[in-house]
């Protein structure tokens, strides 16, 4: 195996100079116009979903939440676009529940296309809509009887504990 041969490293100087070619520019912080949050809320609607949103219209992420936080009028807008973009993905689970999704398959070499539904969408809408039907129930029952329950207030309590233990030492 060879050696790698290394360089020995350069003492540091006080004051070091940086090379402005090397030096990367800022980002600069675009103020969010109103034609920024328009194109952010329709993309909203669109994906339902804030990092795919800021992605798409090549927005910060922070920059839309520090948008939101600052703008009152925007804030309302973002949670009634967000919802827009829910019923929409709660639409596409309903189609593909109830109509399914075509898919090609290759049946003796043949290609034949097959209508796929899907019974665990079905299971999360039926969960959603009728809880008190289809969700997942648990009955726990914890009963507990107590034979001399001990007295309540003063020193009572001690001399109850010392003649039960008393009893089960006999």
């Amino acid at each position: 195996m060879a050696k790698r041969k290394t360089t020995p490293k350069k003492k540091a100087t006080k004051k070091a100079t940086k090379n402005p070619a090397r030096t990367p520019a800022p980002k600069k912080r675009l103020d969010p116009t109103q034609v920024h949050k328009e194109e952010f809320l329709a993309a909203l609607v669109e994906y339902g979903n804030v990092t795919e949103t800021c992605r798409d219209i090549g927005w910060d992420r922070g920059e839309a939440y520090r948008a939101r936080a600052a703008d009152p009028e925007f804030s309302k807008l973002w949670k009634t676009a967000l919802e827009m973009g829910l019923d929409a993905l709660e639409d596409e689970a309903k189609r593909r529940a109830y109509s399914g999704t075509i898919r090609r398959v290759t049946v003796a070499g043949e290609a034949a296309t097959v209508r796929e539904y899907s019974d665990t969408l079905l299971i999360f809408l039926l969960k959603s809509y009728r809880p008190a039907i289809f969700r997942e129930r648990y009955e726990v029952k914890n009963t507990v009887e107590v034979e001399n329950p001990i007295p309540q207030g003063g020193n009572g309590w001690y001399q109850a504990i010392t003649e039960k233990m008393a009893e089960r030492q006999n």
